[in-house]
C-alpha cells in the first residue's frame, strides 16, 4: 500500500471512532433512563404506606441512584475528551472542512445557543437525578395514609442522607459542567497537534481564542 493509501485508511478509522464516540454517549444518555425507571418501577411495587423501614428502604435506592447516575454522566463527559482529540487532529492533519465551520457555527453568537446533544445530555442526567431523589419523597409524603406519620417521616436520618447525597450529585454535575473547558481545551489540543505534526501558524478562529464549544 501507499503511504496516501495507509492515510486514507486513517482518516476512515478516526471517522469511524468519532462516530462510535458519539453513539456511545446516546447510549449512556439512554441506559441512564432506562436505569431509572427500572429501579423506581421496583421501588413504586414495594413501597408500603405509613412504614418507616420503605422510606428507608425508598432512601437507599434514592442513593444508589444518583451514584450510579454520577458515574454514568462523569463516563458521558469523559468521552468527550478523545472525540475532541480526534476531531482536532482531523481538523489540523487532513483540514477537515465540516470540523472547522462546525466550530465556527458553534462559536458564532447566532448559534452558539443551540441546543446540542451534550447540552441536552447535561440537561437529563441533571433532571434523572432530581426525579431520582424526589420521586420516592413524593409517593410516600403525598399519600393520604402517611398522614399522622410527619414526625417520623422527617425524622428519618435516610431522609437527609439522600438529600445530602442529592445536592453533592447536582453540585459535581454542575462543577464539571462549568469547568468542562478548562478539562477539555479544544484550542490548546489544536495547538499542540500543530506543534506535534509541524504545522505552521495558528487558528485565527474564535475557537481558537475561546477554548470552543462542545455539541
Amino acid at each position: 500500500m501507499t503511504p496516501d493509501q495507509y492515510e486514507l485508511l486513517d482518516y476512515r478509522k478516526l471517522n469511524s471512532e468519532v462516530n462510535q464516540i458519539v453513539s456511545q454517549r446516546f447510549q449512556l444518555t439512554t441506559a441512564s433512563i432506562v436505569l431509572l425507571t427500572a429501579v423506581l418501577g421496583w421501588i413504586t411495587s414495594r413501597i408500603k404506606l405509613n412504614n418507616l423501614d420503605t422510606l428507608n428502604l425508598a432512601c437507599s435506592f434514592s442513593i444508589f441512584l444518583l451514584a450510579a447516575l454520577f458515574a454514568l454522566f462523569y463516563y458521558f463527559h469523559s468521552l468527550l475528551g478523545p472525540m475532541r482529540i480526534f476531531t482536532t487532529y482531523l481538523s489540523v492533519k487532513h483540514e477537515s472542512a465540516w470540523e472547522k465551520e462546525w466550530r465556527a457555527f458553534r462559536e458564532d453568537p447566532k448559534t452558539k445557543t443551540y441546543a446540542g446533544y451534550s447540552k441536552l445530555g447535561r440537561f437529563i442526567f441533571l433532571f434523572l437525578g432530581a426525579v431520582a431523589f424526589l420521586y420516592p419523597q413524593i409517593l410516600l409524603f403525598f399519600s393520604p395514609e402517611e398522614s399522622g406519620h410527619s414526625y417520623n417521616y422527617w425524622c428519618s436520618p435516610m431522609l437527609w442522607i439522600a438529600l445530602a447525597a442529592f445536592i453533592v450529585y447536582a453540585s459535581a454535575v454542575l462543577i464539571i459542567i462549568w469547568k468542562r473547558h478548562n478539562i477539555i481545551n479544544e484550542s490548546t489540543l489544536v495547538e499542540d497537534w500543530k506543534r506535534i505534526i509541524g504545522v505552521e501558524g495558528a487558528e485565527s478562529s474564535g475557537v481558537a481564542k475561546k477554548g470552543g464549544q462542545e455539541e
